[in-house]
C-alpha cells in the first residue's frame, strides 16, 4: 500500500502535517444491496497507516429486500476476517421506538451485518424493516 502522507525523510513535519493524519474522508459505496430502499446519510472512512475505521448512517425509505451490504472503501488484509475487524451496529426500528445490536463483518469486498445471535441483518431481521428505520455502525480493520 502506499502512503497516503507526503511526508519523507529527514523533513520537517508541522501541525498541519499531522493534523491530516486520520481525517474523515466522505465514501460512496459502489455496491449497495438496500439501495432501493434508503440511502446513506454519510458513510466516511479514515485511515492511519494500514488502520481503517469506517462509520455511516443507513436510513430505510422503503421495503429492503435481502441481506444488507455496502463495498468496503479500502479492501481488508485477505484472510484477516472475522479476526482482523471489529464494529458494532445498532439497528433502529422507529415505528417500536426500540434498537438492537449487531456487529459488522467483511464478506468478500463488502461490510455486512449480523446479529448477536449469528444471523446476518436481512429485509426480516432483527425486524421488518420500514421507512423511517434506520442503522448506525463503526468499524475498524487492516487494510490491505
Amino acid at each position: 500500500m502506499s502512503n497516503p502522507f507526503p511526508f519523507s525523510s529527514n523533513a520537517i513535519l508541522t501541525a498541519s502535517d499531522l493534523n491530516s493524519v486520520g481525517d474523515w474522508t466522505d465514501y460512496t459505496p459502489s455496491t449497495v444491496s438496500w439501495s432501493g430502499a434508503g440511502s446513506f446519510d454519510f458513510v466516511r472512512f479514515a485511515e492511519v497507516n494500514e488502520l481503517v475505521l469506517v462509520k455511516f448512517k443507513f436510513s430505510v425509505t422503503g421495503t429492503p429486500s435481502g441481506t444488507f451490504e455496502f463495498t468496503q472503501p479500502v479492501i481488508e488484509v485477505a484472510g484477516d476476517s472475522p479476526a482482523g475487524a471489529a464494529g458494532t451496529a445498532q439497528l433502529r426500528d422507529a415505528s417500536a421506538g426500540s434498537y438492537d445490536i449487531g456487529f459488522c463483518f467483511m464478506s468478500g469486498d463488502k461490510i455486512r451485518l449480523n446479529l448477536l445471535n449469528g444471523s446476518n441483518v436481512s429485509n426480516t431481521q432483527p425486524f421488518t424493516w420500514a421507512s423511517g428505520d434506520s442503522i448506525r455502525g463503526l468499524m475498524i480493520y487492516d487494510a490491505a
